[in-house]
Formats: structure tokens, sequence, C-alpha cells
């Protein structure tokens, strides 16, 4: 049970838009029950080309494990294929 004083611990960060890839991904962190936080990426706005995020990834939607140490973090994308 979670107490609604702390906020659970959040190992998951999904960077999306509101794309079906996007949904997809979080419907899956749902689906397991893992917590995660969603950090919006505009691309209308063209936010997947902020120098900050090339850094970590080029592609949305890409989900970050914030636990694992920097210099042996990757990001992982799901690039839907026709």
């Amino acid at each position: 049970m979670i107490d609604n004083d702390q906020e659970p611990h959040v190992a998951i960060e999904l960077y999306a838009y509101s794309t079906p890839n996007g949904r997809k991904i979080s419907v899956a962190l749902e689906e397991m029950e893992l917590p995660y936080k969603v950090h919006v990426v505009d691309i209308t706005k063209g936010e997947q080309y902020d120098p900050a995020f090339l850094k970590m990834n080029n592609k949305i939607p890409a989900i970050v494990d914030p636990d694992v140490p920097a210099t042996r973090r990757s990001a992982c994308s799901n690039r839907g294929r026709s």
C-alpha cells in the first residue's frame, strides 16, 4: 500500500508525445504496474531536437531508468515499422 504522503519511487522516465507509439509505452508500463513519470516532448515545437534531449536519445518515445548510473545508461526508443 502506498502512503499518500509519500511519492512513490519513480523507476522509469518516459519521454513521449501524444502519439500512438507514445501511448503504447504508457499502456505497457501501466499493465506492468511500474511507476513512471511522463516528460512531454512536443514534436510540434521541435522539442525532440533540443540538445539536452539529443544527448539522451534522438527519438520518441524513449524510456530511461534513472536508477542506472549515467555512465552506464542508455535510452530505449520504440519506432513502429510499417
